[in-house]
């Protein structure tokens, strides 16, 4: 067909040692940090990937039983700026794709990882969707349109992270290095989950003053706290910690740690919370 092809390899497994993540989130950052290096040597503009509905409904099962909250309970984002990345078929679904390709013969290859059910992902494509869409035929329709709400949901969140946060002292790296936005954000301003070639620096630890946290109440307080941890790179909070954060930040147990995915750890100190990554 005459189009380039670059191919790459890592070790995934070292690489999730390293990073103090899973195997499946160690490949999405290596293929994601892949896809970029490659975008820069061939001078182009976008990544675009093929992710689809049947995708997105897969993602949003995964958040659900994982503890993530609401708005990114919705899923993944159709554009992530920061990476250059798009996602122009997520709201198409799979077995559209396939027609269009048989009638057009394109032929097409599967991963052949994805029968493996040692990785949720899969456990969840061949056994919970498929029973999703035995109880609902209009299934994936329900997705598209709670992914759509989820994304309205994010704006206003991300106005409202803006708020508290511009309260900060300017003066401070605490509120420079929260400019980025988190996974709760909304295209097409949003950044991205880690994964990015960026996360390769060590963060800087970020305080956050309980001058900032006591006008807010608990719903957007939880949502600051996964925007600092998002901040120092790979590893998805769960609400469980977060609440668990909160709880000690309002009884204001100095000292106290919370542990993080990612080696990340939220410290109460003075009535701060410093975030950190070891």
């Amino acid at each position: 067909m005459g189009i380039p092809c670059t191919l790459g390899s890592e070790d995934v497994a070292a690489r999730a040692l390293e990073a103090g993540t899973g195997i499946e989130e160690a490949a999405r950052n290596a293929r994601y940090a892949f896809l970029e290096k490659a975008r820069v040597e061939s001078d182009c503009d976008y990544i675009v990937t093929a992710h689809h509905l049947n995708d997105l409904a897969e993602d949003m099962l995964m958040r659900l039983m994982r503890g993530t909250g609401w708005p990114a309970l919705g899923g993944m984002e159709a554009t992530c700026m920061d990476r250059r990345l798009i996602r122009p078929l997520l709201v198409t679904e799979r077995n559209k794709l396939e027609a269009f390709l048989e009638e057009s013969g394109i032929p097409w290859c599967e991963d052949s990882s994805n029968s493996d059910p040692t990785y949720l992902r899969n456990r969840v494509r061949a056994e919970f969707l498929p029973l999703f869409m035995r109880e609902n035929p209009a299934f994936l329709s329900s997705v598209a349109g709670l992914w759509r709400l989820a994304r309205t949901d994010a704006d206003y969140w991300q106005h409202a992270e803006d708020n508290i946060l511009a309260s900060l002292d300017k003066s401070t790296s605490s509120r420079d290095s929260l400019e980025d936005r988190s996974e709760y954000t909304s295209a097409p301003r949003a950044a991205c989950p880690a994964g990015s070639t960026a996360e390769a620096a060590a963060p800087a630890p970020i305080v956050l003053p309980r001058t900032v946290l006591s006008s807010a109440d608990k719903a957007l307080r939880l949502r600051v706290y996964k925007r600092c941890l998002d901040k120092l790179g790979t590893g998805q909070a769960l609400l469980e910690g977060l609440e668990r954060l909160d709880a000690v930040w309002l009884r204001n147990e100095g000292g106290k740690t919370i542990q993080f995915p990612g080696s990340k750890t939220a410290t109460i100190t003075g009535g701060n919370i410093l975030f950190s990554r070891g």
